[in-house]
């Protein structure tokens, strides 16, 4: 790690954490924030904006620090050693991260990080498990430090309020931070920051006036034709295809302006027949805009709702064909291997189930889709790391293993242990099938004549000498095949061992020491 002279908090501070990914940012990445979405961070990433910080906001940051500075002294306690704010970066597998400390101790083995008092933190921190809003800041910080742990606190800088637990990286965390932030990156190189739209509002529309009926045994006054005039011209008013955004929020709007006149029309409907009964062509009136406007809310309602669940079919539908292609051009790469589909449509529809705007969905579903490409990716490279051990174990013996494409999916260690079963199994065949037959049996031959100075070929049981042959992979391949000799090159785990090839050599018994052995033999 480099230690960068830099001041947290100045303008070159902030300029240099637009180069960097950072810890910080590291929850968002993984969707795991609640200030802010993937989307939102990749826009920033790329255009450089950032939004502007509301006074509220200022007020908590300064409180957030000066918090800080009162409990680090309290930390320093707790560690037995002194802390210093510093900030880090370093480059792993061409990610440029960088990391922030609250404190950092001299031999960078220890942070603290600090965050300013609250309930539902406190609680994490006794007992319920800190939460990936702020475990993936912890498991940065980490990385980018080589440090073995942290102290994380949370306090309002008193002794009284501080409550603190050691946090240390867990192996399959880092893995996911790691291929979390090569998916951003690579997603960064292509995104396109979309046209920002306004917030949008139902258009506001004008009330109607409460419909006034007076009666006398006749209709002496009413409003009804105006009334009559203002529906009519908004039913008229509505379109019936709705195209944008605002048409949907306009929609939206008529569909309650519209139930809200209904129940007008018909609290002064039961006002008039409280009056006189004999009003018949009045209140006919009044039921046939009731009716109308009823007829175009359920029609708007029923158009809003099946053109919002098109859109959220249309956001899974995209995204299901992009990951579905993206696994095929996998599968293509990997042969004789292969991996599965990581994720079904209807994950996709989760995810967006509880969202209310397009927007909210979109990032919804955004994020699932980065998630289910990096395990793609790590079931790929798993999938490639066995078949390199494969390759290297046993070339060009495909024909023993049918089932590579299945075997291709197990544990390494469960791997080796077959590919070696196999190899041990053909190479006792191969010898069984090259040892000579026995001849059958022959009556003895008279034996030749003896020559005294040219005696019988015995060997001692005592001294051997042993000659290395050769220690050449190259030379003993030949001589006793691939099969046979990984049997003895390679251990169940994959591990290489050096193998040579020896000669065996025992003294000859000279005739003197063989006839002493006869003897024995008739005296025994």
């Amino acid at each position: 790690m480099d230690i960068l002279d830099i001041q947290q908090g100045t303008p070159e501070w902030l300029a240099l954490r637009q180069n960097y990914f950072t810890a910080s940012e590291a929850p968002a990445m993984m969707g795991d924030s609640p200030f802010i979405s993937r989307d939102q961070l990749l826009h920033q990433k790329k255009t450089g904006s950032t939004p502007e910080v509301n006074e509220f906001q200022q007020k908590k940051f300064d409180a957030g620090h000066q918090a800080e500075a009162e409990a680090r002294p309290l930390a320093e306690k707790i560690v037995g050693a002194d802390l210093f704010p510093a900030t880090g970066a370093t480059t792993i597998d061409g990610l440029p991260l960088l990391a922030s400390f609250d404190g950092l101790t001299m031999m960078e083995d220890l942070i603290f990080e600090h965050k300013l008092w609250n309930e539902k933190l406190v609680a994490q921190i006794e007992g319920e498990g800190i939460e990936p809003a702020y475990y993936w800041q912890l498991e940065q910080q980490l990385l980018v430090s080589g440090a073995e742990r942290v102290l994380f606190v949370c306090s309002d800088g008193t002794s009284a309020n501080l409550r603190h637990v050691y946090y240390e990286s867990q192996d399959y965390r880092r893995e996911a931070l790691i291929a979390g932030w090569k998916q951003f990156q690579e997603d960064l190189h292509s995104f396109e920051p979309p046209v920002s739209s306004p917030v949008l509002e139902g258009e506001l529309i004008q009330d109607t006036t409460a419909l006034v009926i007076q009666l006398n045994g006749q209709v002496n006054h009413s409003n009804l034709p105006q009334l009559e005039e203002q529906i009519h011209h908004r039913i008229d008013s509505v379109k019936s295809e709705l195209v944008s955004d605002q048409d949907f929020a306009d929609a939206e709007s008529a569909v309650k302006f519209f139930k809200k006149t209904e129940k007008k029309l018909k609290d002064g409907k039961e006002a008039a027949l409280a009056q006189v009964p004999e009003i018949a062509e009045l209140f006919t009136r009044i039921d046939h805009l009731t009716v109308a406007m009823a007829s175009k809310r359920k029609s708007l309602d029923k158009q809003v709702k099946h053109q919002k669940q098109h859109i959220k079919d249309s956001m899974v539908l995209k995204a299901v064909t992009t990951l579905e292609k993206e696994r095929q051009a996998i599968n293509v790469e990997l042969t004789p291997g292969w991996i599965a589909a990581v994720i079904t449509a209807i994950d996709f529809q989760e995810v967006i189930k509880s969202k209310k705007n397009v927007s909210s969905m979109q990032s919804a579903v955004n994020n699932r889709l980065a998630q289910a490409r990096i395990e793609q990716k790590q079931q790929a490279q798993a999938v490639k790391n066995n078949l390199a051990l494969f390759r290297k174990m046993a070339n060009d013996k495909d024909y023993l293993f049918p089932d590579l494409d299945t075997l291709l999916h197990k544990e390494p260690p469960d791997l080796m242990a077959i590919i070696e079963m196999r190899l041990n199994q053909e190479a006792q065949q191969n010898l069984a099938a090259n040892e000579p037959k026995a001849e059958p049996e022959r009556a003895p031959a008279t034996a030749p004549e003896k020559n005294e100075e040219q005696p019988d070929l015995l060997y001692t049981d005592g001294e051997v000498t042993e000659e290395i042959l050769t220690d050449d992979i190259y030379s003993m391949e030949k001589w006793l095949g691939k099969g046979s000799l990984d049997c003895y090159r390679y251990d169940r785990h994959g591990n290489e061992y050096r193998i040579e090839l020896i000669i065996r050599r025992a003294g000859l018994i000279t005739p003197a020491q063989q006839l002493s052995l006869q003897e024995e033999k008739e005296t025994a």
